[in-house]
């Protein structure tokens, strides 16, 4: 499919006060037409992007033996650090050119879960905090952001926090180094979360339309890029995008994003009520969005996930 470089001026921008504002159409329009919008947001979370970069380039240019120490295993969930061609692609038959560092909550037995970033962002070369910083912020930014979108949804304005007590969520420091010859550095996926906020060094995302073709998102000074997830399209039953991206960086030179993922606790169910003519009236479709992450994860880092509840869309009569 083709590119179309206009994308970055069509996709809606958003203040904050369109958040705020239960009453703006602003947000439902986005949510609804595109699945994705760039937020000006003060300065709360993309004027501390610039230090977080600076962050990043010096985790990734540690020598391969560093930052091995920090290698993401099945024990913790694969939070840690990816190498090149460690994640296979959910669609394309072949592997990441990516590097990545994921920090976040890990999840525990019970399902409860620890906040790792102290522990994974205490090497020398984060010193300043400022990722730690832009973690906090980007929380703060994505409840707000799905607060206003529970209200739209007639599902309250805590709703979504109600199911959060233990999130999961995860900030990504993405390094795409120069020298691909890979079609794409990133593949076509869907983020399973509720969100994504995304900051960009330099181009490289595209974003699939409603028409179907991939279009350039480009980076924005002092605007943050939102992505719906597909957790917030199964709870709007449909109505609410959640757009396919991927990721074709230029190989000339090396490409950084961070990438923060807005997700409930492990336990949390999606239940959506639908007509269903077998059944004779309404059923209410199950999701259950812990172990159906779980088992993406497991699956794209080649193990077997762990032996919890089965993954499975599920109906039950309403």
């Amino acid at each position: 499919m083709g590119i179309d470089t206009r994308f970055h001026r069509r996709l809606p921008v958003l203040e904050w006060r369109d958040i705020e504002d239960p009453r703006s159409d602003q947000l439902l329009d986005c949510c609804k037409r595109h699945g994705a919008f760039y937020l000006y947001d003060g300065g709360r979370l993309s004027a501390r992007a610039s230090a977080v970069f600076r962050e990043a380039r010096a985790f990734f240019a540690q020598p391969q033996a560093r930052k091995i120490h920090l290698k993401a295993r099945p024990d913790t969930q694969f939070l840690g650090y990816r190498g090149i061609g460690t994640e296979a692609s959910m669609l394309e038959n072949q592997t990441e050119f990516c590097e990545q560092l994921k920090v976040g909550y890990l999840m525990r037995g019970d399902h409860g879960t620890e906040d790792t970033a102290d522990l994974t962002l205490a090497e020398t070369c984060f010193a300043t905090g400022a990722t730690r910083a832009y973690w906090q912020a980007a929380q703060t930014v994505a409840d707000a952001l799905v607060a206003s979108i529970g209200e739209i949804l007639d599902l309250g304005r805590d709703y979504f926090s109600s199911l959060s007590d233990q999130p999961l969520h995860q900030l990504g420091l993405n390094h795409y180094p120069r020298g691909s010859n890979s079609e794409y550095s990133m593949s076509s996926h869907v983020d399973l979360s509720l969100l994504t906020l995304v900051a960009q060094q330099a181009p490289g995302l595209h974003i699939q339309s409603a028409e179907g073709t991939y279009q350039l998102a480009e980076s924005r000074p002092g605007e943050v890029l939102c992505m719906l997830g597909d957790y917030l399209r199964r709870w709007s039953g449909g109505s609410f995008r959640a757009p396919i991206h991927r990721v074709v960086a230029s190989g000339e030179s090396s490409r950084y994003s961070i990438i923060y993922k807005h997700r409930p606790s492990y336990d949390a169910v999606i239940r959506v009520p639908l007509l269903c003519e077998e059944a004779g009236g309404m059923v209410e479709q199950q999701y259950a969005t812990g172990p159906a992450y779980e088992k993406k994860i497991f699956a794209i880092m080649g193990h077997e996930p762990p032996l919890r509840d089965a993954v499975a869309d599920s109906f039950t009569d309403g």
